[in-house]
């Protein structure tokens, strides 16, 4: 069987072994839609078939289920199986149990290392500040290179033990009150200037501008946020560098604290009075080369850096990736697009060596954990099969020690960095201090000879004499001393780490990522813990259950007290979904109602996919009166939960429930509240593509629309964004019930199949044809069964050719009343066979050549009632050839002509027209009307009976004009005085566009005598027109109503002397420059309707539309 009948029968209903209907008709009749069933064979019995057509026997199929049900029960009563739902419960307590006690250790292990973390920060800067004192003080010279280090060292403790509680402060921790100072006000200044910078990065981003513009938006607020951290520098200026010169042992470490007066700027005791001096001799290097600059220099590289960079976080784009990362995530910069940048990857290349000198490496992707055992330990196995380590996620425990040890690293070579520039800043602050009027140490006055300069005394000066070699040696070498002081202390505080980290890891467990493998003794101990575990967990399973039922039976009898005491404590042994649940219920039996939503939270979060937790939590904040939250709760279940089985179609029940009792009383359905009629009238006022938009908002809303005839009357295909498929169209008919009368075509899937449906089962009066493409016989083999088609319209994307146009008109001739052809050749009506009585519009837009005598040559034969007539001539690039002879139609009311005619006197005109539209499109250089072989010296045209004309002639006079407003016959024919009369009231539209417009010309024009009664006139013209013509047009036209005086020069003048009349009722000034916006509000207030829209012909930008 194949895919198409196994569908015909799913649809129809019949067996698949039938023989198929012929079903090449995709269109069924109405009246075969009941038919009669015949009576089966075989005593009744009727074969049914699965959903692959395979016949099956529902007794036989009962039986067979019958059986293996009573298989089952024996071997379970047996032992052999055991129940599938029994045994997956099981597990999935067990697992549960398993996997929250590992979160619970991987959270313990979590916080833990956060501790530490932050324990082993605070001891290395309380560790390391003398070494970093020690370190200052003999780069600026304040020890002599020639004392002995261990000397220098044995003092500095000596000062400790005997000095008493000053002497411990000032020898281990000189300048650290003033300097914790400093950074707590750091910290509240940050705050402010962040907050407006991060607001306005906020807004930046939410604008729709362009990528470049947001990201130079976002570097100049970067700057500018650098600025103010350095200009939030400047008044905490006096407390960073009185810490400085107590960390040099120029300032006593008593008081702790600079005096009040050092924070005025104007005060000598202020930094800001001595310490922005030069240093230097050249102007523009001293203002940086001065302490405070330095200074500041200094604080906006190390300090509130990047956790993930070192130095200068603010001025690079490189960042160190995170510890447990592997190195080839790291993004190398360019030395010189990013040297700062470059300068960090060296020294972070140099700190990954040295870590994997140490033995600890990050684990390759090969060794992670798959994202799906993220939450259980994974044993990985070697080639030989033997177990070589245990991978985890990893924890702030797992790798405390190396990222230590990393920290460690950074800030050496951080200080490495740094070295000279602190050298010359400390040297410039020394300098600056041992010369303000600050208290200084007694031990600051006495090495005030031998102190170093910035640029002059010391390893500079020593450079110059290679007899100095020694003491330059000497100075390193203290230095350098210095450097191992301070790498010793930071390894023996990584030592202790690591120590620290193995001791507090709960059973020896080492997280993936970094770390060393375990040994074998402790796997086995792991493994142990975890089987009695699992033995734990089943021995509990059991109780649970017990307590489970007890507890259901309890709230059974409604003794809802002793429901609620067990089932606390089958939660406390293993929770789930379903006890909570119970607990909930019985917590609101209770009227318990904040507890009952507590257990409903903790149903949600223990399974988000379980809509329990959502259906009770609704239910309870339903009873608390809060509809609004319980709405949410059900909304994001829905989201949440999968859409099948029977918890998630109650859910969406109960959230549509709450929505239709929360909604306002007028967001019902109309089509609930509407009677049919009414609703089908509303409806009417819709497009076809409104409509079946509308088709999507409710399935009620689709029955309605597709159940309705009346409006399937017109198939409006214009809009079709895709192809439309036979079967919209055969559902359209069957719809539509024989009430489908108009029919516009475009995209269709099979035109001819569609088209041939619709002209035989529908009475098609009006036919357009948009999207079609090339079409010959089979439109002409269509249109033949036309019997009520009164309007074809072949639009441009139908082509046509003149054979096939003239057979479509001759099979459509008995009907067809209008014609509308888009782009087609000029004589493709030349040549028409049959006499069309009730063809009264055609309407034709023409392509490539035209000549005038065959374009209408069989017009007054086959079209003797022609009432309307539009040629539009798409191509201009020559002159029209021939007379357009249109004397002998009789009948014709209206004629709209757009052809490249260059003069009058090829055009013939009979008296009948009462409205005439004439353009030509050859732009002719003299007067159009002009024509030196008449006796006037112009072609005249008697037209008695117009009312609309509508000219747009070239380079013609507007004067000229008159010759289509003579009142009598060119040929002889004299008319009555009441004739006359009659013919000069009937004009009553005219509109003009003309390339400029004198003012005697439009003066002679308006006084034409049939002009007088005129009540609508625009005029385009392409020169000045200004207010005096405006004057012109309101005097000569009494009874004018409306006017069109768009892309003019009117002014506010001259709306202001139209509107005065009292007979105007409408304007039109779209593009009049020259107007403002006051003029136009005054005509409105005065009840005169004004259309004004400016339309710019620039691209881009906004524009002012009022």
């Amino acid at each position: 069987m194949g895919r198409q009948q196994h569908l015909t029968r799913l649809a129809l209903g019949r067996s698949a072994f039938q023989d198929p209907d012929d079903d090449s008709g995709f269109v069924a009749e109405a009246t075969n839609t009941a038919q009669s069933t015949s009576q089966p064979a075989n005593g009744g019995y009727v074969q049914q078939h699965d959903s692959k057509g395979r016949p099956v026997n529902p007794a036989t199929q009962a039986r067979n289920a019958e059986m293996r049900r009573a298989q089952n029960s024996v071997l379970v009563l047996v032992g052999v199986v055991e129940s599938r739902e029994r045994s997956e419960h099981h597990n999935e307590i067990r697992f549960r149990h398993i996997r929250e006690a590992r979160h619970a250790l991987l959270k313990e292990e979590q916080d833990r290392g956060e501790d530490l973390d932050l324990l082993a920060s605070v001891v290395t800067t309380f560790f390391s500040w003398w070494a970093d004192c020690l370190l200052q003080r003999f780069l600026i010279g304040l020890y002599d290179a020639k004392i002995p280090f261990a000397e220098v060292v044995g003092s500095e403790w000596q000062n400790l033990w005997s000095g008493g509680l000053k002497g411990a402060h000032s020898t281990l921790f000189p300048g650290a009150v003033p300097y914790l100072a400093y950074l707590a006000a750091r910290v509240c200044l940050d705050v402010v200037v962040s907050e407006p910078v991060n607001r306005v990065s906020e807004l930046v981003w939410k604008k729709p501008i362009r990528r470049q513009t947001r990201q130079r938006l976002d570097a100049a607020l970067h700057c500018v946020y650098a600025t103010l951290r350095i200009a939030t520098d400047l008044p905490l200026l006096p407390l960073c560098y009185y810490a400085t010169a107590q960390q040099l042992g120029l300032a006593p470490a008593w008081p702790l604290l600079p005096p009040m007066k050092s924070y005025l700027p104007w005060h000598p005791t202020s930094v800001h009075s001595f310490g922005w001096k030069h240093m230097v001799g050249i102007p523009l290097l001293g203002v940086f080369c001065s302490p405070a600059a330095l200074l500041l220099v200094r604080l906006a590289l190390t300090s509130d850096t990047e956790a993930d960079v070192p130095l200068a976080g603010d001025y690079t784009t490189f960042r160190y990736p995170q510890i447990n990362d592997p190195s080839d995530m790291v993004h190398h910069p360019n030395a010189r697009d990013d040297p700062l940048g470059w300068v960090l990857d060296q020294s972070y290349s140099l700190r990954m060596r040295v870590l994997n000198w140490c033995s600890w490496d990050v684990a390759s992707e090969g060794r992670r954990p798959e994202r799906r055992y993220e939450q259980d330990v994974r044993l990985t196995v070697n080639s030989d099969g033997v177990s070589t380590k245990h991978t985890h996620r990893s924890t702030s425990m797992a790798h405390l020690p190396p990222s230590f040890l990393a920290s460690r690293i950074d800030r050496f070579l951080e200080k490495l960095m740094m070295l000279p520039l602190e050298s010359v800043m400390l040297r410039a602050v020394e300098i600056s201090y041992l010369s303000s009027p600050l208290p200084k140490t007694s031990m600051a006055l006495a090495a005030t000879p031998t102190l170093y300069a910035p640029f002059g005394r010391g390893p500079l000066a020593w450079l110059r004499s290679p007899a100095s070699a020694t003491e330059l040696l000497r100075y390193a070498g203290k230095v350098g001393l210095c450097l191992a002081l301070r790498i010793s202390i930071d390894a023996a505080l990584s030592l202790s780490a690591t120590t620290l980290t193995a001791k507090t890891l709960t059973g020896g467990i080492i997280v993936f990522g970094i770390g060393q493998s375990h040994e074998d003794g402790e796997s086995d101990l792991f493994n142990e813990q975890r089987t009695r575990a699992y033995i734990g967990v089943i021995k509990m399973n059991h109780a649970q259950e017990h307590l489970q039922r007890e507890a259901r039976s309890c709230y059974k009898r409604r003794d809802y007290h002793k429901a609620l005491e067990l089932f606390n404590r089958a939660i406390g042994r293993a929770g789930s979904v379903q006890l909570l649940d119970n607990r909930a219920a019985c917590c609101e039996k209770l009227n318990d109602l904040p507890a009952a939503l507590k257990d409903a939270k903790k149903a949600i979060q223990l399974q988000r996919e379980d809509p329990t937790g959502y259906l009770r939590a609704g239910k309870i904040l339903v009873k608390m009166e809060k509809q609004s939250v319980a709405l949410e709760i059900y909304t994001h279940g829905l989201k949440t939960v999968k859409h099948v089985g029977q918890g998630y179609e109650l859910l969406r029940r109960v959230h549509g429930d709450l929505l239709s009792e929360l909604s306002p009383p007028k967001s019902v359905d109309p089509l609930t509240v509407l009677p049919r009629e009414l609703a089908e009238l509303i409806l009417e006022y819709l497009t076809f593509q409104q409509r079946m938009n509308a088709c999507l908002v409710t399935k009620q809303w689709a029955h309605f629309i597709r159940s309705t005839p009346n409006l399937w009357q017109h198939l409006d295909l214009s809009q079709a964004r895709r192809k439309v498929r036979s079967a919209f169209i055969s559902r359209s008919i069957n719809t539509a019930k024989q009430k489908l009368t108009a029919a516009t075509l475009s995209m269709l899937h099979d035109f001819d199949k569609s088209l041939v449906a619709l002209i035989r089962y529908c009475p098609i009066q009006d036919l357009v044809l948009l999207e079609t493409g090339l079409q010959s016989r089979n439109l002409v083999e269509a249109l033949e069964r036309a019997r009520h088609l009164k309007r074809l319209h072949l639009a441009r994307g139908t082509e046509i050719g003149p054979t096939a146009l003239a057979q479509v008109i001759s099979k459509c001739a008995g009907t067809l009343e209008t014609l509308e052809c888009s782009h087609i050749s000029g004589d493709s009506l030349s040549g028409i066979p049959i006499l069309c009585q009730n063809l009264v519009t055609i309407s034709l837009t023409t392509a490539g050549c035209i000549h005038g005598s065959t374009i209408l040559a069989d017009l007054p034969e086959f079209t003797p009632n022609l009432r309307s007539l539009k040629i539009h001539a798409s191509s201009t690039r020559s002159g029209l050839s021939g007379i357009v002879d249109l004397s002998k139609l009789q009948n014709l009311k209206s004629v709209d002509l757009r052809l490249p005619i260059p003069a009058a006197q090829l055009l013939r005109l009979p008296p009948t027209l009462s409205s005439l539209r004439l353009a030509t499109t050859c732009n002719p250089l003299n007067d159009f009307f002009k024509d030196v072989s008449a006796p006037s010296g112009f072609t005249r045209f008697y037209l008695p009976h117009l009312h609309e004309l509508s000219t747009d002639l070239g380079e013609t006079h507007v004067n000229s004009l008159a010759n289509l407003l003579e009142s009598e016959d060119p040929t002889g024919a004299q008319a009555t005085s009441r004739d006359r009369t009659v013919a000069q009231s009937k004009l009553q539209e005219l509109s003009i566009r003309a390339p400029r417009v004198a003012m005697a010309e439009l003066d002679a024009l308006l006084s034409h005598p049939r002009l007088p009664e005129l009540t609508k006139f625009a005029l385009q013209p392409m020169g000045v027109f200004d207010d005096e013509q405006v004057h012109v047009v309101a005097e000569k036209l009494p009874a004018l109503q409306t006017v069109d005086l768009s892309e003019t020069d009117i002014t506010g003048v001259g709306v202001k002397d139209l509107v005065q009349r009292g007979h105007i009722r409408h304007l039109v000034l779209n593009d009049c420059r020259h107007l403002g916006s006051d003029a136009v509000e005054w005509a409105r207030s005065q009840g005169v309707r004004v259309d004004y829209r400016m339309t710019s012909s620039e691209r881009g930008g906004k524009k002012l539309r009022y």
